[in-house]
């Protein structure tokens, strides 16, 4: 029967769970940049919407 008592499988676990753990990481990573991108993009975007509100708004007076 195999144990996970077993050095050799104890150290495929820990492994098998470092890249996991890397996995995440480097997800979670990936998740704040493209959230920094969408931020950013947004605030653009309203940056734009105001300036051509105040466009119209002139164009009108």
């Amino acid at each position: 029967m195999i144990s996970i008592a077993q050095p050799h499988f104890r150290n495929l676990l820990l492994e098998k769970e470092m890249k996991i753990s890397s996995f995440e990481a480097s997800l979670m990573k990936n998740i704040k940049f493209y959230m920094m991108i969408f931020v950013s993009l947004d605030c653009l975007l309203k940056d734009f919407a105001r300036l051509w509100i105040v466009g119209q708004r002139e164009k009108m007076n």
